[in-house]
Order: structure tokens, then sequence, then C-alpha cells
């Protein structure tokens, strides 16, 4: 989530400490304009925050409607922002919508805005992995990590693929390097950060990224 969210501006730690000053920001903003594309784009990101990282509400879904509303009233107000496109797109990828849906918007994205940052291509690998197309994630995958090197999500995702290719040494160095960037990072971890709403993706991930070496339990060195 830090290296995410840096990759979309953010230069602030993220500790639950500053949801409540974030928001109390971009609340004014939007309330002085309901249109404020992205003041709602922003306040969608901060109620994911709240339902996975800060694991506020972590049994209710409500906090994932409340962000896909906002995502998508962010996209209404702003049709042509490659940005909100993009999250929405990640947001409707994680089983709110259907995967089809979501490579269109990704897609969409990248054609308006075509120096994307490495996050685009994170959210159209996760996309075609979702859709089956394991070899092109793959491939767009590593393109991503040629611009972000040492992105731990990149190299979960990669292992993810790259099982689900049927090739699970080229998963290994993957799973190694996200755990060299996250040593703390398990099977529980992988439960806490996820958006899915549908609790099969996530024992489908998990699965995964087990035969990739991901640790049930965190062991000191």
């Amino acid at each position: 989530f830090t290296q995410y969210f840096a990759a979309q501006g953010f230069d602030g730690d993220l500790t639950g400490d500053i949801l409540p000053e974030v928001e109390a920001m971009v609340r004014p903003a939007i309330e002085t304009d309901p249109k404020n594309s992205r003041g709602l784009a922003l306040q969608s990101r901060l109620q994911m925050l709240r339902a996975t990282l800060f694991r506020e509400g972590v049994e209710e879904i409500s906090p994932r409607i409340q962000a896909l509303d906002l995502a998508q009233r962010a996209v209404a107000a702003a049709p042509n922002d490659a940005d909100n496109l993009a999250h929405l797109s990640r947001l409707y990828s994680f089983g709110i919508r259907t995967s089809q849906d979501a490579l269109e918007m990704i897609e969409r994205a990248m054609r308006i805005n075509p120096n994307y940052p490495w996050t685009y291509q994170h959210i159209l690998g996760q996309n075609y992995q979702l859709t089956g197309r394991y070899e092109e994630a793959i491939v767009v995958l590593l393109a991503a990590l040629e611009r972000a090197p040492d992105t731990a999500v990149l190299h979960r995702e990669l292992a993810l693929a790259y099982v689900l290719a049927n090739d699970v040494e080229g998963a290994r160095p993957h799973m190694a390097e996200l755990l060299r960037l996250i040593p703390g990072y398990t099977v529980a971890t992988e439960s806490q950060e996820s958006i899915y709403m549908n609790p099969l993706n996530l024992e489908r991930d998990v699965i995964t990224l087990r035969r990739a070496g991901l640790p049930f339990a965190y062991r000191e060195p």
C-alpha cells in the first residue's frame, strides 16, 4: 500500500492517524462541489484503506461499497480522468463488476494517458490474470517491474501469475523478493490486504501463493 499510494503522489506516512486529517481536508471540498472528481477519488481510496490496511469495519462490506460509489461518482464527474478510471478499474477487478469491465476501463485509461505510471500496468496485469490471460499478465507485470524495481506488490502479482501459468519455478524468485521486501508477509497479511468482494477469490490467491512459497505464519530468522 505504501508503494502504491506513493506512486499516486501521496508522500506522507500511511498510518491510521492520517485518515481523519486527510478526510477533514477532502470533505469540505466535496461538500462545496459534489462533482469534485479528485476529491471523490481520494475519499474512495481512503475508504479502501479503512477496510484493508487499517482493518476498520473488517467484517463489513460497507466500506468497499462506499469506495465503489465514490469512485463511480468521480468517473461520472470527469469521464476522461485517466487516474480515476484506473482506480475504478481496480475496484471492478476485485469482484464488484466483471473482470472484462475492469479490463476495458484500464485500457481506456492507458489510451487517455499514454505516459501512464507503473500502477496502470499493475492493474492491467491483474485484469489479464483474472481473465485467464496469464502469459500476457506476466509480460505486462515484468515491464512494470523494470520501471519500479523492488516493488513488493509487483512481485506478489508475478508470483501469482507464474503459478497460474503452471510455472511454479518461475514464481519462486518473485515470492523470495516479496518476502525480502516484506519479511513478515504471510497468509494473514494476504487476507488482511485483500479487497476482494468474494472470499472465494481470496482463497484461490492464498492457495496459489502457497504453492509459490508464501509462509503460513511468520518465523523469526
